[in-house]
C-alpha cells in the first residue's frame, strides 16, 4: 500500500470513528442535551427543532482521548456554542457544572487522569478504536432495547 492510500484509509477510519463516537454520545444521553435536558427534535422557542452536537471535553487534538466516549458530551447547539454558560463560551462555569454533575462527575476525574494517554494516530490504532466503538455502540443499543422491552411488559 502506498503512503497516499494509507493516508486516505486513515482519514476514512478517523471520520468513521468520529461518527461512532457521536452516536455513542447520543445513546448515553438518551438523545438529550446533557446540560439543559432538551430532547433531539423538540421544538424550541424559535419554532425550530433541536439539533444535538457532540462536544469533546478534552480537545480532540489530544489524540489519546479523541475517540473515548467518556470524552463526549451531547449538547444542543445553544449549550454547545452560543450560550453564555455553554461549553465554548462559559468554559469555567461549564467545566464546574460537568465536574459536579451526578452522572458525569466520575468522567471528569477519569479524563484528568488519562489526559496523557498514548496517542491514537496510526491506521492500526484508529482501526482498533473503530472496532471498539462499534462494540460499545452495539452494547448500548442492546441495553436500550432490553430496557424498552422491560418497560413494555
Amino acid at each position: 500500500m502506498t503512503k497516499a492510500q494509507e493516508k486516505k484509509m486513515l482519514k476514512r477510519a478517523v471520520n468513521k470513528a468520529f461518527v461512532l463516537w457521536g452516536e455513542i454520545g447520543s445513546l448515553y444521553s438518551d438523545f438529550r442535551c446533557e446540560y439543559c435536558g432538551i430532547a433531539k427534535g423538540e421544538i424550541k422557542d424559535n419554532g425550530k427543532p433541536t439539533v444535538l452536537n457532540h462536544h469533546h471535553l478534552i480537545v480532540r487534538e489530544n489524540h489519546g482521548l479523541r475517540f473515548n466516549p467518556r470524552n463526549c458530551i451531547t449538547l444542543d447547539q445553544w449549550c454547545h456554542k452560543f450560550g453564555r454558560e455553554g461549553a465554548h463560551r462559559g468554559t469555567l462555569i461549564f467545566n464546574e457544572w460537568f465536574r459536579m454533575n451526578q452522572y458525569r462527575g466520575n468522567d471528569y476525574y477519569y479524563l484528568i487522569d488519562h489526559k496523557d494517554d498514548s496517542p491514537i494516530e496510526s491506521l492500526e490504532d484508529v482501526t482498533l478504536a473503530v472496532a471498539q466503538l462499534y462494540a460499545e455502540r452495539a452494547r448500548l443499543i442492546v441495553a436500550r432495547l432490553e430496557n424498552e422491552h422491560t418497560i413494555a411488559e
